[in-house]
């Protein structure tokens, strides 16, 4: 097999929380929250990784951490064979690594049109002189299905689904190989949500895209992605093929987020697999399996010992002790 474009080895980020005047007077050890708890994978070029996940289990965290934006406390990044804590390296290769965030109209400024923004890009990175800027431009929104109008608008004159290509577009100006796609289609109408998957299938085939698509709506990762890792509570507790994870969920939490996806049909309303009890707190973690306090079939030995993400079979690997078969 050849070498994986991404590969990222027991990636720890923990966030302090703040200590109020009488924690700091009694020098009380300050508490974290560790949004990313040893985190490994590989993604290979081309392919396109989706990170599932109940909200607030770190899948923001790690996909900022994979874009740079935030450095881990542990573990390695390593880009086609290039070390990313060498800062030499990382300066290199961040252009490499673009990011299309959540919310499209909190991340593009209100007051500077779609050219400025674009200028912006090419300015501050030199990727080309002045005069090819609006031919550039043009270029970039063109492979987003956008035209000459375009330019001179701000993005409260845009619709959602044209600000969110507007943010692929300022993506794609960078000329990246990786791209994370942050829950894209969470702020977006469900008329929109097929028009913007189909346009990154489209864009990731014709630039040779390798990317990572967060999310939570299980119907549509299983359409974009070629591999799956689930995440719970900062930890990824199984990772594989889509058609093996899809067909046959070994870890009981995979199970249980496929099998409670929303159905079209609006006459099956039933509950029947929705996962029972709180998430516990990222401050005080439990002892032992991270989903033992919610899971069917928890035991004394999934309270006491927490299970390392082991190979399952020839295309996946699952953290459980009792992996269905």
């Amino acid at each position: 097999m050849e070498m994986p474009i991404y590969e990222i080895s027991n990636v720890v980020k923990e966030f302090p929380i703040k200590q109020n005047i009488f924690e700091i007077l009694q020098h009380k050890k300050a508490k974290t929250v560790c949004a990313v708890d040893n985190v490994s994978f590989k993604i290979q070029k081309g392919e396109t990784l989706a990170l599932v996940g109940e909200s607030g289990c770190g899948k923001s965290t790690l996909a900022k951490t994979l874009a740079l934006l935030y450095t881990p406390d542990k573990g390695s990044l390593m880009f086609n064979g290039k070390n990313l804590q060498d800062k030499s390296n990382k300066n290199k290769i961040r252009s490499e690594l673009q990011m299309i965030f959540q919310d499209p109209q909190s991340s593009l400024n209100p007051v500077m049109t779609v050219r400025q923004m674009l200028y912006e890009v090419f300015s501050v990175h030199h990727l080309c002189s002045r005069t090819e800027r609006e031919a550039k431009a043009l270029h970039v929104l063109n492979y987003v299905g956008m035209g000459t109008e375009a330019l001179d608008r701000k993005p409260t004159q845009l619709s959602g689904g044209q600000r969110q290509r507007v943010n692929i577009a300022r993506a794609l100006a960078m000329n990246p190989s990786f791209l994370i796609a942050d829950e894209p289609l969470s702020a977006l109408d469900v008329s929109i949500q097929a028009q913007i998957v189909n346009l990154l299938l489209e864009l990731q085939e014709k630039l040779c895209l390798t990317m990572l698509f967060i999310s939570h709506d299980m119907r549509m990762v299983r359409y974009i992605a070629d591999k799956v890792a689930v995440m719970y509570l900062g930890s990824i507790v199984e990772i594989g093929t889509t058609k093996d994870l899809y067909e046959h969920p070994a870890h009981p939490y995979t199970d249980i987020l496929i099998k409670a996806a929303p159905l079209v049909n609006p006459d099956y309303r039933s509950r029947k697999y929705a996962i029972k009890g709180e998430i516990p707190s990222p401050i005080d973690l439990p002892s032992g399996c991270r989903f033992a306090p919610r899971c069917p079939k928890t035991c004394e030995k999934c309270r006491k010992m927490r299970p390392e993400l082991t190979l399952f079979d020839k295309n996946r690997s699952v953290a459980c002790f009792y992996p269905e078969e």
